[in-house]
């Protein structure tokens, strides 16, 4: 459906955990952009984790969330095949409703390495993408060097009315 909203999450094979490895994480950095510069999305926002990535994109209606999905999965997997990384056959998909805010999933992506532990809460997680002229209300509220207030880290997502069964496993 063109001009759906989308989270998405896709998950290496476990137990691999190296996605967020520079030669990893480079790669689907640059397949993000690829896949919007084709045309096939907006990258609203993303974060690539040690086994998974989370992408909230709007999608064009050129491919289906099925084969978006698998054009980015193919486009990396030449770069992560030489680290043992290969993606799961499947993924999880939460197409939004119009009127649904995107700032709580946005919101929720950006939390997720400080949540998971992989990263001081005062240091900036290098994986986060946020798509050109997007902006999500939260930003205003970030600490200076851009990293988030501490009680964010304590918010359950169902504090931002995301339950669990809208984010899928992470």
């Amino acid at each position: 459906m063109p001009g759906a909203r989308y989270f998405l999450t896709c998950s290496t094979l476990r137990p691999q955990t190296r996605l967020t490895d520079t030669a990893c994480a480079k790669p689907v950095v640059n397949t993000l952009i690829r896949l919007e510069r084709d045309g096939d999305m907006i990258m609203l926002c993303s974060t690539i984790m040690p086994d998974h990535i989370h992408i909230l994109c709007v999608i064009s209606g050129r491919l289906s969330i099925s084969r978006l999905i698998a054009k980015m999965k193919t486009l990396t997997q030449n770069a992560l095949t030489p680290y043992n990384i290969h993606w799961q056959a499947n993924f999880f998909e939460h197409r939004l409703r119009p009127d649904d805010p995107t700032n709580p999933y946005a919101m929720y992506i950006f939390l997720n390495p400080y949540r998971n532990g992989l990263i001081e809460r005062q240091s900036v997680w290098p994986w986060w993408l946020r798509g050109e002229n997007v902006d999500f209300d939260f930003l205003a509220h970030l600490e200076t060097g851009g990293y988030p207030p501490s009680e964010w880290l304590s918010r359950d997502p169902e504090d931002l009315g995301l339950s669990p069964t809208i984010l899928g496993k992470d």
